[in-house]
């Protein structure tokens, strides 16, 4: 992951407006430990380019770990919206999003 962090890093040096290269950095620095660093960069990928249904799935898978579930949701919820049923990943987001309701529910 530090190789591929130092390769996304370039990538935003070159051009800094490239959205997926600041998806991939952010995922790069989750999967190394600094996860505000890589919320910064998720963040940076969405403002680069709003409608980035993976950086919106990414955010949410760490947003999610933090504990911070309303922003999670949000973000899992935009991810199914920007994508097509068959695409990668959907299931899970949405298994996530109904364990999150179950957490909810009053018993």
């Amino acid at each position: 992951m530090a190789e591929a962090e130092r390769f996304f890093r370039l990538a935003v040096a070159a051009d800094p407006a490239d959205a997926e290269a600041w998806n991939g950095l952010g995922v790069a620095l989750i999967h190394q430990g600094a996860r505000a660093r890589g919320i910064e960069a998720l963040h940076t990928a969405l403002r680069l380019a709003p409608g980035h249904a993976d950086a919106h799935r990414n955010l949410g898978v760490a947003l999610d770990r933090l504990g911070r579930r309303d922003e999670a949701v949000r973000h899992y919820e935009r991810f199914l919206a920007l994508t097509p049923d068959e695409y990668p990943g959907r299931a899970d987001v949405r298994r996530r999003l109904h364990e999150l309701a179950q957490e909810r529910r009053p018993a």
